[in-house]
Formats: C-alpha cells, structure tokens, sequence
C-alpha cells in the first residue's frame, strides 16, 4: 500500500480538489465545470472511462504519474507558500 495515503474526510477532500481546479483551469472555468456537472445527468465515472478507452494502458499510466507529480509539485508550492505567510506573521524575536 501507498505510505503517502492518508484518509481525508469528504469536507477536505472536496476542498483540495476545488484549490486544484481553480489552480489549474481557474474560478470560472471551476464554477462552470461544476455547474455543468450538476445539471447534466451524465454518468461521470462512463464519460472518464470512454474519455481514455484510446489509450493504451501504457500510456493511461505515463499520463497518471505526470498528472500525480503535477498535483503534487502544486500542493507543495501552496504549503510552502503558506508556511512562509504564516512565518511572516509571527512576531520578530528580539
């Protein structure tokens, strides 16, 4: 089993992939494929399979771990940018 995994609740989850989407397509790119998912009554998990039924498995693996080192390298800046925001707000120690 993956060491890095750990169990997010829903609330947390939903909110690390929405800071992924504004990153990545931007707010309103985000509301609208949001808007789009809840008034269309698509089965999600079929349009993702046929989105990718071209591709080897070779490939639909290549473009998984580029995907993960993309998100990854992207939630490192966000942590890293918050850590130095929250270190500036401390007081100097004298």
């Amino acid at each position: 089993m993956n060491e890095d995994f750990k169990f997010v609740s829903d609330v947390a989850l939903s909110s690390r992939c929405m800071d992924v989407l504004v990153q990545n397509v931007g707010l309103l790119e985000t509301e609208r494929f949001i808007a789009h998912l809840s008034r269309e009554s698509t089965d999600y998990t079929k349009w993702r399979q046929d989105q990718f039924e071209d591709m080897s498995l070779e490939e639909l693996g290549n473009a998984t771990r580029e995907s993960g080192k993309t998100v990854k390298g992207t939630l490192k800046v966000r942590e890293a940018m918050a850590r130095l925001a929250a270190s500036n707000r401390q007081p100097a120690m004298a």
